[in-house]
């Protein structure tokens, strides 16, 4: 059953359509292993190569001897016994990318790029709220870490991310395809050198830059953290006593026509709470507070599963996508709303199915199974990111308890 899932999942999520030679530029790299796990990053500092269900970009240059490098709005990937995406273009390791079969192996030092760790963030333990733990807030809190290793040849897919946006003919309502990689600096962390160029912030249609929050920015409650810690995991964006429009917005070219899903985490007050929009579709942020919105609670809001929303939108033939969120400052308050993360899922343009893709015919009342992202079998789910398969569908769902 998990062999046959891993391979539904993969058939959903990915494709099977690849050049020949080594692909350089922009691409998105994918486990063979989990096929649900990209290439992100977000594990200690927010800058250590993982694992995440969210594709992230990363950059392959050839070094014309046969080797490659690989960077990322991050940084370079440098290897010093992990790998590390926070160097620049002097410490960048050099790989070997060589093809088996219509996967790759990646390999630095005459060691192999391989799955190192499988590490779960949640707690419900104030004392466990720690550097790590930080990094709680994005869409699916399980990550894997990732090495070099003499002995384990991993496979893994390699897709540009031209190859990626074509893959999505294949997507239905039922089988959506990851989106993520469209949006620059969709999982929040300030070494993303992305955050500074991608999200546009005005106050009364005057630019301002990213506002991040630092340790004495936290309530008088529980630890407080080093300010490397929350730099690290979180953006956040206030302005005091303005009685001006305050808009945080990201405009995104070239996404795919068709049917999309939003999934995010965006807290907000009740006095003054913030819209979301994307496109024109509006969706829904939790008033975790009445004010005062600080980081401890902006950070325990996002945390809680109950407040992971998501909005169905369209992009039409032009191909634009707009994330923006709105607040109408008050003068003589401050002004404060948080966000971390966004998934976006692709669902298909009208197709009626996968191609070349057979499933077993099943009742459509047949009983609905619920698999974690490791392709493993649960019985009871709890919030979150699910695959689902119901009769002959199988889907990935955001599942509310």
């Amino acid at each position: 059953m998990r062999k046959s899932l891993l391979f539904l999942a993969a058939a959903a999520l990915s494709t099977a359509a690849f050049a020949q030679e080594i692909p350089t530029g922009d691409v998105c790299i994918q486990s063979v292993t989990h096929p649900t796990y990209w290439f992100n990053q977000g594990w200690s500092w927010g800058t250590q190569v993982a694992l995440k269900t969210q594709p992230k970009v990363y950059t392959i240059t050839a070094n014309g001897d046969g080797t490659y490098k690989l960077s990322s709005t991050t940084g370079c990937i440098k290897d010093d016994g992990g790998l590390w995406a926070d160097g620049n273009d002097g410490n960048a390791a050099s790989f070997k990318i060589t093809k088996s079969g219509e996967n790759y192996i990646l390999s630095s030092k005459d060691n192999f790029v391989a799955l190192d760790v499988f590490a779960n963030f949640r707690t419900d333990d104030p004392a466990e709220l720690n550097g790590w733990v930080y990094q709680k807030p994005y869409i699916g809190t399980d990550v894997w870490t990732i090495k070099t290793d003499a002995t384990a040849k991993e496979e893994w897919k390699i897709y540009t991310v031209d190859q990626m946006k074509k893959n999505f003919a294949d997507a239905t309502e039922q089988n959506p395809m990851e989106a993520s990689f469209l949006i620059a600096a969709a999982n929040i962390d300030i070494n993303d050198k992305a955050n500074d160029t991608a999200w546009k912030y005005t106050v009364g249609g005057e630019n301002k830059g990213m506002v991040y929050p630092d340790a004495g920015w936290f309530e008088d409650e529980g630890p407080k953290p080093d300010e490397w810690q929350t730099k690290a995991t979180y953006a956040w964006f206030e302005n005091d006593n303005k009685g001006a429009e305050i808009v945080v917005e990201q405009a995104v070219e070239g996404c795919p026509e068709g049917n999309y899903t939003a999934i995010y985490r965006v807290v907000t007050q009740s006095c003054n709470p913030v819209k979301i929009f994307f496109n024109d579709s509006e969706g829904e942020v939790p008033a975790i507070k009445e004010k005062d919105l600080w980081y401890r609670s902006s950070f325990e809001g996002m945390a809680d599963d109950a407040n992971m929303k998501s909005c169905n939108f369209k992009v039409g033939a032009d191909g634009k996508l707009s994330i923006k969120m709105t607040q109408q400052g008050l003068a003589d308050n401050q002004n404060r709303f948080a966000f971390k993360n966004f998934d976006l899922l692709y669902k298909g343009n009208g197709n009626s199915g996968i191609e070349g893709v057979e499933f077993e015919a099943v009742d459509a009342d047949a009983p609905a199974e619920y698999y974690n992202m490791q392709g493993i079998r649960v019985a009871e789910p709890t919030t979150g990111l699910y695959i689902v398969r119901q009769g002959n569908k199988v889907s990935k769902q955001l599942i509310r308890k």
